[in-house]
């Protein structure tokens, strides 16, 4: 699938609006999927965000337990891992994200995964930094490879 400006990078699914249908997140927005007939009727584009150069996937999780699901990302090229925290919708169902830093030390993150690595109940979002991507044209191309885990603590 290809988002309505194109795809470089950077693919999520869950549900973003709430009504229990999994949307489909690209770095440049997202597709509200039908209440009905998945297949069989036309998503609605929400152009609501930008995650430039965002991993793949995206995560769509409630990291703050408020009851709506945001988006966690990093940046495949550059150095980052981001939060887009989702706030209250607008009346007319756009989108509402807040941007937060995670973590900027660590570069090149393009895939994450969110699972409970400690058995205690509370995923964990799980990254890596990969070694000389891109030809060494990217930055922190050098920098050791790492493994990552962080721990939400946001309550």
């Amino acid at each position: 699938m290809v988002s309505e400006s194109g795809n470089a990078h950077g693919q999520g699914f869950g549900d973003l609006n709430g009504d229990g249908h999994e949307d489909i997140v690209f770095m440049q927005g997202w597709y509200e999927r039908p209440a009905k007939n998945a297949f069989g009727q036309p998503w609605k584009w929400r152009k609501d965000f930008t995650l430039p150069h965002s991993s793949c996937p995206i995560l769509v999780v409630d990291l703050n337990q408020d009851g709506r699901n945001d988006l966690v990302w990093g940046d495949g090229h550059n150095y980052g891992l981001y939060w887009h925290e989702q706030l209250k919708p607008r009346t007319d169902g756009t989108t509402v994200w807040k941007h937060h830093m995670i973590d900027k030390k660590i570069s090149q993150m393009h895939a994450l995964a969110w699972e409970d690595l400690d058995n205690d109940g509370k995923p964990e979002i799980i990254s890596g930094k990969r070694y000389y991507v891109h030809s060494g044209k990217d930055r922190g191309a050098e920098d050791e490879i790492v493994i990552v885990r962080y721990v939400p603590n946001l309550k």
